[in-house]
């Protein structure tokens, strides 16, 4: 007997061959799947980095004050037709500006009460401050009262509210402006007397 068939088979007492295991097989690395693995991975990565950005890059508009008001007036005219719910959104829009620009609590006080506590305080120009009692007067008057009022009454307090809005903004924006100005003229003159001093 050969020593070779000796090892490849065994004969058992029963008369049942048993065979010896397989040859061992070399086993090599899956480099081509882990290489792809690896791509999946890293395009994952970029991707969800790129949305990431995206969203980090989006621009977030904040309206100032006076854009607020206008919008919110323009958008009260869709309400025209309806006399009460469009004063209240006119007033609103007027009351939230005068509360947004001068820090006020002009949203939470009745027009009576706002006239008596808070406009005296207020830094409007008395032409603006009767423009705006006599809109508010109006609004209260289309708010509670029975009267049927026309068109017309309702185009008065839209060109109101945007005239109001318009020119304390304006009056603001001049404010600032000078104030700025001011400032400028203060530090630069600090400036010029340093320079001038002998060492």
């Amino acid at each position: 007997m050969n020593a070779d068939k000796v090892l490849d088979t065994v004969k058992l007492a029963d008369g049942e061959v048993f065979y010896d295991i397989f040859p061992s097989v070399e086993w090599v690395f899956p480099w081509f799947w882990l290489w792809v693995g690896l791509w999946v991975l890293f395009l994952v990565g970029v991707g969800w980095w790129l949305l990431k950005r995206k969203e980090r890059a989006r621009v977030v508009v904040v309206l100032t004050p006076y854009e607020v008001a206008l919008q919110a007036i323009g958008a009260s005219r869709a309400l025209m037709g309806q006399a009460k719910p469009f004063a209240s959104a006119v007033s609103d829009a007027v009351r939230s500006y005068l509360e947004s620009v001068f820090k006020i609590p002009a949203t939470e006080r009745t027009t009576e009460e706002f006239f008596e506590k808070i406009a005296p305080k207020l830094d409007l120009a008395m032409e603006a401050k009767s423009r705006l009692a006599v809109f508010s007067e109006k609004c209260d008057r289309v708010k509670f009262s029975q009267a049927v009022f026309e068109r017309k009454d309702l185009e008065f307090l839209y060109v109101e509210a945007n005239t109001f809005v318009e020119s304390t903004h304006a009056a603001e924006q001049k404010k600032q402006a000078e104030s700025l100005e001011k400032r400028l003229l203060q530090n630069g003159s600090i400036a010029r007397s340093d320079e001038q001093r002998p060492s």
